[in-house]
């Protein structure tokens, strides 16, 4: 006879789940416990494994099953290897509510396969599930966003560190989260759009854009509901250091824009030089300027030093300091020095 049914909210068996107030498509856990008042020992191998089978009627296939089950119609067998007259005996298995929604009683019953099904051995579970909410016309859902160096995809590329006019291939995969079947062609064909505000002019757009706000047309010939459809562009970044965010969303044409999220590209422009990313070489010079020597006499002795005892405004003439200063500049040894922007 069944001694105990229970409900948790996974595999964990950590939290009790309320069977009346599920979503659908959502996975619980359920362990049913029953107690051997045979004569015979319940094996979990062998020729008449004990299990649990659909019931009312008997043999159909559950709207409750997963890829986990025995079968459709058998959720699970016995956790123990035997169970002894008198001795109890545990069953447990996942569920997932139907994406439908509704209310149903899943009733189960035990049996020794291919031998007898057990008399006043079944149990049953309450199961209401909320209908799900109307879905939208048009929706998306970002599967997945890339870039690549060129359209053949061979080399991924950092956004946030992109050359001045770098050009490159964005490749977004997203699923049809809407009612409606996405079409390319047709007077309402499915395109990506600017956004932030829409319509408005790309800073990344080519010549091979459909136009500057509308980077590409939908790759697939349709995409019905809940499929995945790819939208493929190049892009150019702009000339000069920059950051910013570019926002698309796919609009069918002459009739909406989609619901759901933006796609959010965030880009990095950075100038650089000898192959380092990111980065330019400056130039930068000494703090201090080291003494330079003095032009020597037309006998070939040394000029006095303007620091010997004179002030500077009577130890050279205007043409010396006018020299002296040149020399400075000419002598001084840049140290190049790396600045992140």
């Amino acid at each position: 006879m069944i001694a105990s049914q229970t409900a948790y909210r996974d595999r964990t068996k950590t939290q009790l789940v309320d069977l009346t107030a599920l979503r659908p498509g959502e996975t619980v856990w359920l362990v049913v416990r029953a107690t051997n008042a045979g004569r015979r020992a319940w094996t979990r191998e062998g020729a008449n494994p004990v299990r649990l089978g659909t019931d009312d009627p008997r043999d159909r296939r559950s709207p409750f099953a997963t890829s986990d089950w025995i079968a459709p119609a058998r959720p699970a067998g016995l956790q123990e290897s035997s169970v002894d007259p008198g001795q109890m005996g545990t069953f447990e298995f996942p569920a997932r509510t139907p994406a439908g929604g509704g209310v149903f009683d899943e009733r189960l019953g035990l049996l020794a396969e291919g031998l007898t099904w057990f008399p006043s051995a079944v149990v049953s579970f309450h199961f209401e599930v909320a209908p799900p909410p109307p879905r939208p016309a048009l929706a998306w859902r970002i599967a997945e966003q890339r870039a690549f160096a060129d359209r053949s995809r061979a080399r991924e590329i950092d956004l946030s560190a992109l050359a001045p006019g770098q050009e490159g291939w964005l490749v977004v995969r997203a699923e049809n989260t809407g009612s409606t079947t996405w079409s390319r062609g047709g007077d309402r064909p499915v395109r990506l759009g600017t956004e932030g505000p829409r319509d408005r002019v790309s800073a990344l757009a080519t010549p091979s854009w459909v136009s500057p706000s509308r980077p590409a047309d939908l790759s697939e010939e349709s995409v019905p509901p809940d499929a995945v459809g790819t939208f493929e562009f190049p892009f150019k970044a702009p000339a000069g250091v920059w950051d910013s965010v570019e926002r698309f969303r796919p609009v069918t044409e002459g009739r909406a824009w989609f619901e759901g999220p933006e796609l959010v590209v965030q880009i990095g422009v950075r100038p650089y030089v000898s192959g380092i990313r990111g980065r330019v070489m400056v130039a930068d010079f000494p703090a201090a300027v080291p003494p330079v020597a003095s032009p020597t006499s037309s006998a070939g002795g040394t000029a006095p030093s303007s620091t010997a005892g004179t002030s500077p405004a009577m130890s050279s003439s205007p043409a010396t300091s006018s020299a002296s200063a040149t020399t400075r500049s000419c002598s001084s040894t840049a140290r190049p020095r790396a600045v992140a922007f």
